[in-house]
C-alpha cells in the first residue's frame, strides 16, 4: 500500500486512493510550471481503495490569472472558459470568504443574488458590498454539487 493509500484510509475513507492521485498528480504537474492547480469538475466512483477511479478538469493558475478580492472577504479568484462562474483560488484564514466557509477549488455562480460569470463580477459584488452587509453565496463545490454560505461583512 502506498503512502496515499494509506492517507485514504487515515481520512475515514471520505475520499480514496484515486481522487488524491488525481489531486496530487495535478498539484505536481502545474508546481512544474510555477503554478497552482485549480481543480473543478472532479467526479469519483467506486469503492474507495478497493474499485476506485477519479477524473478531474485541472485549470494550472498562475499569479498573472489571479483577481485578488478585497482583503477584509479575504479570497483570489480565477475565471476560465472552462466554467462559469469565480473559481476560489485561495482562501485567507479568519477572513470573510473563511468564515463563510468558502473553500479552495469552490466555483461561485452566484452572489448577493446576483449571478456570476467571471472573476471580476465576482471583484464587483464584493466591492460594492458594505461592512454589516450579508450577502449568500451559491457555490458549486466539488463538481455537481451546488450549495449556499452566508458572508457576514
Amino acid at each position: 500500500m502506498n503512502r496515499y493509500c494509506v492517507m485514504g484510509l487515515l481520512s475515514l475513507l471520505v475520499v480514496g486512493c484515486a481522487a488524491q492521485m488525481v489531486e496530487h498528480d495535478a498539484n505536481d504537474s502545474c508546481a512544474k510550471q510555477g503554478k497552482k492547480a485549480f481543480i473543478f469538475d472532479a467526479k469519483q466512483s467506486g469503492i474507495p481503495l478497493f474499485v476506485d477511479s477519479a477524473s478531474a478538469m485541472v485549470l494550472c493558475v498562475g499569479p498573472e490569472d489571479v483577481v485578488h478580492l478585497s482583503p477584509a472577504f479575504g479570497a483570489d479568484a480565477v475565471s476560465a472558459a472552462n466554467f462559469k462562474g469565480a473559481g476560489i483560488v485561495s482562501v485567507t484564514p479568519g477572513s470573510v470568504a473563511a468564515k463563510a466557509l468558502l473553500k479552495p477549488n469552490d466555483i461561485v455562480v452566484e452572489f448577493g443574488g446576483h449571478s456570476i460569470d467571471s472573476a471580476a463580477e465576482l471583484r464587483f459584488q464584493v466591492n460594492a458590498t458594505s461592512p454589516g452587509d450579508q450577502a449568500v453565496i451559491r457555490v458549486r463545490r466539488n463538481g455537481d454539487k451546488y450549495i449556499a454560505v452566508t458572508a457576514q461583512f
